[in-house]
């Protein structure tokens, strides 16, 4: 399948009450987002035993990261092989130039194959609607073939996933703000996740000495979304622990380039360590300017390959430093 065109990739933000008119300068955005239903997906989870569900917290994959291939996503063949079909009974959808699986075909899928009792390919197909769904979401209900192209370097070449949906949630999050507002689609749960254990978890740290592991069983107010705005809003610098005590890097890794560069599978994003240093408990000092800004670009500009060949090139040469050349706080 060929990649999103410009006006394709717009898709992944859409307008919102005409922001594209908006001043630049705004005290406040209008962010929306699009969840898929997983009730059902919820239920079928249920068929697994206890060993398969605890096997879901498996490694994410060795330390090479996701690879993006300009021209083409995944082979379609390939990809019902890895979840027990023949590959004329896979059903892609089109929607505009985007294609993949609908969600209610996939659940269909767990539940025969949960019946027949194939458990390695309910589990592979789990894994793909979780990659779609929650991890990748692009298109309402759909597993895109974005994400299948993630699902199958993994499961194909124990690929890293992390470094791509940091890529997916930073670049949504890159074109929100560039744009004055939109649709996140990206993995949400992430950033639910990231603002509980820095606003909330150390609190509980006698509780839960690793909230992330111990993530479900951290008990939260549930909030409307009035309340939520007004509680960010209101939030103090000292609310937030920029220092998580649960985290101990043993080394931040560089590249070539002044950031790290981030590949996802719709674009790619730069983050800089330089600014995250307090945060991954280094001395933080200010980053030169070089060490701002990086490279973020979608797909489908002309000069993608050879920013990607450079950022291939970074990867396999990455640098890691630690406290003796960035220092402890």
């Amino acid at each position: 399948m060929e990649r999103l065109d410009s006006n394709q990739y717009q898709g992944m933000v859409e307008d919102q009450d005409n922001t594209s008119n908006a001043p630049k300068a705004k005290k406040s955005i209008r962010i929306t987002t699009t969840d898929n239903n997983l009730e059902r997906l919820v239920e079928i989870t249920k068929l697994m035993s206890k060993e398969m569900r605890g096997a879901l917290t498996k490694c994410m994959g060795g330390y090479w990261t996701y690879w993006i291939s300009l021209g083409r996503y995944v082979d379609e063949r390939k990809i019902a092989k890895l979840i027990g079909l023949h590959p004329d009974q896979l059903k892609f959808e089109k929607r505009g130039e985007i294609q993949g699986l609908r969600k209610s075909f996939l659940e269909d899928h767990l539940e025969a194959l949960a019946g027949r009792g194939s458990w390695h390919y309910f589990d592979k197909t789990l894994a793909l609607t979780i990659y779609g769904l929650i991890l990748f979401p692009f298109a309402p209900n759909m597993v895109d073939h974005a994400a299948m192209d993630v699902f199958a370097q993994y499961e194909t070449q124990g690929l890293n996933p992390v470094p791509a949906i940091l890529a997916d949630t930073l670049l949504t999050l890159e074109v929100c703000q560039k744009k004055n507002g939109g649709t996140l689609k990206c993995c949400t749960h992430l950033l639910y996740v990231w603002i509980i254990t820095h606003m909330y978890a150390c609190e509980l740290q006698t509780l839960f000495p690793d909230p992330l592991r111990d993530f479900g069983r951290i008990q939260v107010k549930r909030r409307e979304a009035r309340e939520w705005k007004k509680e960010l809003a209101d939030i103090q610098d000292n609310k937030i622990a920029w220092t998580c005590p649960w985290y101990s890097p043993y080394e931040v890794i560089f590249g070539d380039f002044a950031n790290v560069s981030l590949m996802g599978p719709r674009g790619c994003v730069a983050y800089t360590p330089s600014i995250a240093l307090r945060q991954l408990k280094r001395t933080q000092v200010k980053p030169m300017e070089e060490q701002l800004g990086g490279i973020c670009f979608q797909y489908d500009v002309p000069y993608a390959s050879q920013l990607l060949d450079r950022v291939r090139a970074a990867w396999k040469s990455v640098q890691r430093k630690r406290d003796d050349e960035l220092g402890k706080p």
